[in-house]
């Protein structure tokens, strides 16, 4: 049997996707990929 141990992060990527009717920028949180992921075995 195996014993298995992921770590890694979870990015959140915030995208310019236009104005409000004020002027003020809106952002679409878009999912990123992880910088270090890591699987021990």
């Amino acid at each position: 049997m195996y014993d298995v141990v992921a770590l890694g992060e979870l990015l959140v990527d915030f995208i310019q996707y236009g104005s409000s009717a004020n002027g003020n920028p809106l952002f679409e949180a878009n999912p990123g990929g992880a910088l270090y992921p890591l699987i021990l075995t």
